[in-house]
């Protein structure tokens, strides 16, 4: 028991660090600005390569955050579940199996990066930083939901 919840902490803190690096180059990926979106290639209406390359570096940091916070919220809850508690999404079930958990998780997952993908290539930058926010929004709610299970965190919501 002790073992599993030193490779959870470790896990977790991995997930931290992670996280810590990427707010680090994030500043360099930053959004394309408004002056440069139609200059480079007036006819098709699209960015100029610099700004696309920009806008691709931002997607696969968010791809990459994201993938790193259900990874570490999926190994957790899984670890909770053996422990004799349940899971709380109606999605997945009370007691779901680990399959279960990894293939319906990886659907979710799936929609968001898809999402993520159609809103970050758009060329209205309110779609772009929307599309972020959503996706910022769901690495914090994973990441949370990590530190909760494995009861790091003692703001955490007690059913």
């Amino acid at each position: 028991m002790d073992i599993q919840r030193c490779v959870t902490r470790s896990l977790f803190v991995v997930l931290v660090v992670v996280l810590a690096l990427a707010l680090v180059v994030a500043p360099q990926a930053r959004a394309q600005s408004g002056d440069t979106i139609g200059a480079a290639n007036p006819q098709a209406g699209q960015p100029p390569k610099s700004a696309i390359h920009r806008s691709a570096r931002t997607y696969w940091i968010g791809v990459s955050l994201l993938v790193a916070a259900v990874a570490a919220d999926a190994v957790t809850t899984e670890r909770d579940l053996q422990r004799g508690n349940w899971e709380w999404n109606p999605l997945f079930g009370h007691r779901p199996s680990p399959a279960r958990l990894f293939s319906e998780g990886a659907a979710l997952v799936g929609g968001e990066v898809l999402a993520f993908r159609w809103t970050d290539r758009n060329r209205h930058a309110w779609i772009r930083w929307t599309g972020r926010a959503a996706l910022s929004f769901a690495v914090v709610e994973h990441t949370r939901m990590a530190a909760c299970n494995l009861r790091i965190k003692p703001t955490c919501p007690t059913w």
